[in-house]
């Protein structure tokens, strides 16, 4: 299953964060998360493999920022 992320880099493509982009559902409540950019930052909407959602920190990191890569 694909999820659709949102990776936040600096200008020059650094990583500052990541957030998985859709609908959370907890008993009644529903949250829809979406992350934004702030000024010197930029957002890149990706799409990985759930697998890439378990994988330790540095991993992932370097998994999404090559995501973010290819789609340029």
């Amino acid at each position: 299953m694909k999820h659709k992320v949102t990776v936040i880099t600096d200008l020059n493509g650094n990583f500052l964060g990541s957030v998985r982009n859709g609908t959370i559902q907890d008993g009644e409540n529903t949250v829809q998360v979406h992350a934004v950019s702030r000024p010197g930052q930029k957002h890149h909407e990706v799409e990985v493999d759930e697998e890439v959602m378990r994988l330790p920190f540095e991993k992932g990191r370097d998994m999404l920022l090559s995501a973010v890569s290819k789609k340029q």
